[in-house]
């Protein structure tokens, strides 16, 4: 399992986002919501990242493929653009729109209900079947696909946690094989108020349980990323093998939330504003 098939148009990747969208998200911190903050100031920059990728002068380069699931009590689709043409065509309508997503009352990405994590990693395994298929059909090279989920909590349904149902949901989707490598899951847990230690790309299993479940559903990192990982300065005094796994529990700052999505996002080679996004793509500021 190499990891070694860089995206390009020869052999565009596919990329998943997973954004928890349940009730806790409507919490605010320093006056804003987590899920406006997750979505409007991080994915927009990230999104704006990749666009500025593919755009070379009047070409755009079919480099990689894009879908968004949000979940909460139900799975939602909240973009699903299978070339980078269509990803460019979805920022630029998000301009007229006003948004990248609606995180308002009503609105597709709007935070409520409880935290069905499992579901959506079963949607993701489905989403990189049917592009791995479509791949196959086009007689194209299939990069390993990457998933990258962003959570501010543990799954929960009705009444209790759902670890094992959700744990076991990872595991078929990290089970999925491609030629250059099985499908890499990123599991990022951010909580801005929380008073606990953070917990980066660790080796060995951490001893509190929402993180526990962390590690064990996250992949393991690829070689090509174990090196970019130690050159990341919030990471320093993290011990970063080629054991550790591609996760980060209790994460508080925005600006690293968005290097960690940066980095998992640059597996296929692609930069995603990792070199300088603060630089190029400083996040807003509250008002």
């Amino acid at each position: 399992m190499s990891y070694n098939l860089h995206w390009n148009p020869k052999h565009p990747g596919h990329i998943v986002y997973l954004i928890d969208l349940s009730g806790s998200m409507a919490r605010e911190i320093n006056g804003r919501r987590m899920v406006d903050i997750v979505i409007n100031d991080v994915i927009k920059a990230l999104f704006r990242a990749l666009r500025n990728e593919i755009l070379n002068e009047d070409d755009i380069l079919d480099m990689f493929s894009i879908t968004v699931i949000g979940y909460h009590s139900d799975v939602i689709k909240l973009m699903d653009t299978y070339s980078a043409v269509q990803f460019n065509r979805f920022m630029k309508d998000s301009l007229k729109r006003g948004h990248l997503f609606n995180t308002g009352i009503g609105g597709d990405a709007e935070p409520k209900w409880q935290t069905y994590m499992g579901d959506a990693f079963e949607a993701a395994s489905t989403d990189i079947k049917n592009w791995i298929d479509t791949q196959g059909k086009k007689g194209l090279a299939t990069p390993a696909p990457v998933v990258i989920n962003i959570t501010d909590g543990d799954p929960y349904e009705g009444n209790s946690f759902a670890y094992e149902k959700a744990l076991a949901a990872a595991n078929r989707l990290k089970n999925i094989r491609t030629p250059d490598g099985n499908t890499l899951l990123f599991n990022i847990h951010f909580s801005p108020d929380s008073n606990a230690t953070r917990v980066v790309l660790p080796s060995t299993p951490p001893q509190a349980r929402s993180a526990r479940f962390l590690y064990e559903a996250s992949s393991i990192i690829p070689p090509s990323l174990v090196e970019s990982a130690k050159m990341v300065s919030d990471w320093q005094g993290s011990v970063i093998t080629s054991t550790s796994k591609a996760m980060v529990s209790n994460e508080k700052n925005t600006d690293s939330l968005l290097r960690f999505i940066q980095w998992g996002t640059s597996t296929g080679g692609v930069n995603a504003g990792m070199e300088n996004a603060q630089r190029q793509y400083e996040l807003p500021k509250p008002e």
